[in-house]
Parts: C-alpha cells; structure tokens; sequence
C-alpha cells in the first residue's frame, strides 16, 4: 500500500509534523496526528477496484468531523490529492465560518 500510493502517502505525511502511521496492513493504512488542539486521522483502504480515504477530525473547539472519497484505483494520485486538498479547504472555511471565524484574508 504505501509503495502503490506512494504520492497519497507523502501528501497526508507532509500535512503535520506529528502525523504517524497508526496500522498498516496489505490493504490499509492508517495516519494520525495529535495535539491539546485535537486529533486528525486520514484511513486509506484498497477495495475491489477502487481505494476510499476518510479523513476524521475531533477537536474540543469545532467538535467532531469528517470527509470520504472514493476512487478508482489507479487514478493519478495528483487528481486524488488535487480533489481532497480543494474539498478539505472548502470544508475547513465553513468550519471556520461557523464557529465565527473570519477567513484569514479578513484579519489584515
């Protein structure tokens, strides 16, 4: 798994600096990253055909959240990261815009 979606891996790895694998087997991998100001998890799981990626936050200020994907699986995993970087921004502002948070443009 972390050979065939090497550039998935890097991706969620490269996201934060405390981000570890937390189980690997031959058809899963599981990343996680912990502080006072939260968890954040990323599950990857190789199906018949296709691989799903669920993201999962849970923090004591915006509560518990998450996100899934389904590809094929030899989609280009440019496009995979592409679409879960632009649906994770998107998700994250509302988030923000919620809880009455300004977008950071707004600060300045």
């Amino acid at each position: 798994m972390a050979n065939k979606y090497s550039l998935l891996v890097d991706y969620i790895v490269s996201g934060h600096p405390a981000v570890r694998v937390t189980r690997q087997t031959s058809t899963s991998i599981d990343f996680c990253a912990s502080s006072a100001g939260g968890a954040t998890a990323f599950f990857l799981t190789q199906t018949f055909g296709q691989i799903t990626i669920q993201w999962k936050m849970r923090s004591p200020i915006f509560g518990e959240h998450n996100l899934n994907w389904d590809f094929p699986e030899y989609l280009d995993q440019e496009k995979m990261i592409a679409r879960i970087n632009n649906d994770l921004e998107k998700y994250q502002s509302n988030v923000m815009s919620a809880h009455g948070f300004p977008p950071m443009g707004d600060l300045y």
